[in-house]
C-alpha cells in the first residue's frame, strides 16, 4: 500500500428522484441542488391508519349478515374495529361498518333474549281446555 492520501470515489445520488449525479452539484432531471441538503425536504403528511380496520369492519357486518348474527362475537368486533377506523380516510366505509355491526349486533342479541323466553315457557293444558302459559 502507497503511502500517502487515499482517496475514495463517493457517489452522489439525488435525494428525490435517485439520479446518479456524478459531478454535478444539481441534478437535471428534478431540479433538486446539493444546497437544499440542510433544508428539509417536502413531504406529503403521512397516510392516516385504519385502512384496513374499516374495510375489516365492514367485511365482518357483512359475515354477520349471512350468518345470522355470527354468534355476537364477530359484529361485536367488527363494531371496535370501525368506531376505531372512524379517523381514518376510508370514513364512510367506517360508517357502513359501524351502523351494519350495530344493526346485526342488536338484533342478534333480542334474538337470544327471545329464544331464552320462549325455551322457558311451556304450554300446559287445564282442565278447562284453555291453554295457559308456565314459566319453568
Amino acid at each position: 500500500m502507497p503511502l500517502g492520501r487515499v482517496v475514495r470515489e463517493v457517489q452522489m445520488f439525488c435525494a428525490r428522484c435517485g439520479k446518479d449525479l456524478g459531478e454535478e452539484q444539481a441534478c437535471n432531471q428534478c431540479d433538486w441542488s446539493v444546497d437544499e441538503i440542510d433544508r428539509p425536504l417536502e413531504h406529503s403528511a403521512p397516510a392516516q391508519t385504519g385502512n384496513g380496520q374499516a374495510i375489516a369492519s365492514l367485511c365482518c357486518g357483512i359475515f354477520s349478515w349471512f350468518a345470522c348474527g355470527g354468534f355476537v362475537v364477530i359484529p361485536a368486533i367488527g363494531l371496535i374495529l370501525g368506531i376505531r377506523a372512524m379517523k381514518s380516510e376510508q370514513q364512510g366505509i367506517a360508517l357502513v361498518g359501524v351502523i351494519l355491526n350495530a344493526v346485526i349486533l342488536i338484533l342478534s342479541v333480542l334474538t337470544i333474549i327471545l329464544i331464552g323466553i320462549a325455551a322457558c315457557v311451556t304450554v300446559e293444558q287445564v282442565p278447562s281446555g284453555i291453554p295457559t302459559g308456565r314459566c319453568c
